[in-house]
């Protein structure tokens, strides 16, 4: 029975420490930011093209600035903003969401910093982090309800999580 206990101990433990809670993002001073250095089999050369073309095929040019391209350092830094919509109980909303990028590019591995500079939704919208918090019920607010806080969290967890995992297939990707 206790080796029963020890085994579902960890295995919650493990489930907590590798699933991330969408209602709860990473925040870095203040803002969601998602930091991951990933190994790969390209080279740095190869990273770098990969990632202008993701930049062009991926990102709205009209509302992308490719701030830092420095090839030889392997180093990008792009600020842009996308205009996504989500279902709420009565109508569909839209959400503007400010994105900084820096990737930094070495053989076999690139390092990425994604982090959401600022969510607009309506002009009484709070903040992200207090955000987080109407979600997971540690504050309340007269502007925002609990389950429309979580519905716009869940709404930035997962627009960053596919901007993501869009960076990770499309700079690793190999041209047969």
């Amino acid at each position: 029975m206790k080796k029963f206990l020890l085994v579902f101990a960890l295995f919650i433990l493990s489930v907590k420490v590798y699933c991330q809670d969408p209602l709860n993002p990473p925040l870095i001073d203040g803002f969601v930011t998602y930091i991951e250095t990933v190994p790969t089999k390209l080279n740095k050369e190869e990273l770098h093209g990969n990632m202008i073309t993701w930049i062009a095929n991926i990102l709205p040019s009209d509302k992308t600035s490719v701030d830092l391209d420095d090839k030889e350092n392997g180093k990008f830094v792009v600020t842009f903003e996308i205009t996504r919509s989500f279902q709420s109980v009565m109508m569909t909303r839209y959400a503007d969401l400010k994105y900084f990028l820096q990737v930094d590019i070495k053989d076999q591995e690139f390092r990425y910093k994604l982090r959401l500079l600022d969510h607009y939704h309506k002009p009484t919208s709070e903040t992200v982090p207090e955000l987080i918090e109407i979600a997971n019920g540690r504050m309340e607010t007269n502007t925002n309800t609990r389950p429309y806080a979580s519905k716009q969290v869940m709404f930035i967890s997962k627009i960053s999580n596919g901007l993501i995992e869009s960076l990770k297939e499309n700079i690793q990707y190999v041209e047969n």
